[in-house]
């Protein structure tokens, strides 16, 4: 079936669709269903289960964070590598800082190097930057950037020598596994299954390319976004491979 992108300005019109094309899934078939939020994801299988009665338990409910987790935490083992919270990304940022400043790397942030919100802005734009995909190779070919580089750079190799996986780290390899057709990876009831994304944010390039390595499985995707979300549905576009269905608060639902 083609992919579905729904983008209203209404909440419970965007819930009405989504639960609409819910129940039409079977309850005994895998359906993975990802919400802003757990509690978001498991209120709309709650909503049709209580209309159809029964349960359901092949609906696979959770954020994206939590699937790309799922998915990448073989490969990240194969690796040696384990998921990391915030305060260990910062404490490793501010590893990151002490060294280089031991070395006179900090470039241009030298002078602050010393102060104790470097490490936690540092996580931050770090997180970022490698989310959207954008690594120490292209910061260190402009001067204005180098410095950020060569700390990207330094974050990096702490990362590996720590046995760490930041955010970046968990998606590419959750997209990695899902590009992968091997017949161990294909039986992955995260995998080949319809998928629902309901109000999902969708704010990085790493975080679009799981969606879409996803969708690319996936028989069947509906996913829903508030009409004022660009970011969101710029990203969504590219990952479904479709335009949005635009609705508005003169559009009855069916």
């Amino acid at each position: 079936m083609p992919n579905i992108l729904l983008a209203s300005p209404i909440a419970a019109q965007r819930l009405e669709r989504a639960a609409g094309w819910l129940e039409l899934k079977k309850r005994d078939r895998h359906v993975v269903i990802v919400g802003a939020s757990l509690e978001a994801a498991n209120d709309i299988a709650r909503k049709v289960l209580a209309k159809k009665g029964g349960a359901a338990f092949g609906w696979q409910r959770m954020t994206l964070g939590r699937l790309a987790a799922s998915l990448a935490v073989v490969g990240l083992a194969e690796r040696g590598l384990v998921p990391a919270g915030p305060l260990p990304l910062e404490a490793l940022c501010a590893r990151v800082v002490e060294d280089l400043a031991k070395s006179e790397g900090l470039g241009r942030l030298g002078g602050v190097g010393d102060r104790p919100g470097l490490p936690r802005a540092l996580a931050r734009t770090l997180r970022e930057l490698r989310l959207a995909g954008v690594g120490p190779e292209i910061l260190e070919l402009r001067a204005g950037t180098a410095d950020l580089g060569r700390l990207e750079r330094a974050y990096e190799q702490e990362l590996e020598r720590a046995g760490l996986a930041d955010r970046a780290g968990i998606f590419k390899a959750a997209a990695k596994i899902a590009r992968d057709d091997r017949t161990t990876i294909a039986k992955n009831p995260l995998l080949n299954a319809p998928l629902l994304l309901v109000d999902v944010e969708i704010a990085s390039a790493l975080e679009r390319e799981l969606v879409a390595a996803l969708a690319a499985r996936s028989p069947d995707v509906m996913a829903t976004i508030p009409a004022g979300d660009e970011r969101s549905l710029q990203h969504l576009r590219k990952a479904l491979g479709v335009r949005e269905t635009r609705a508005d608060a003169d559009t009855r639902t069916q």
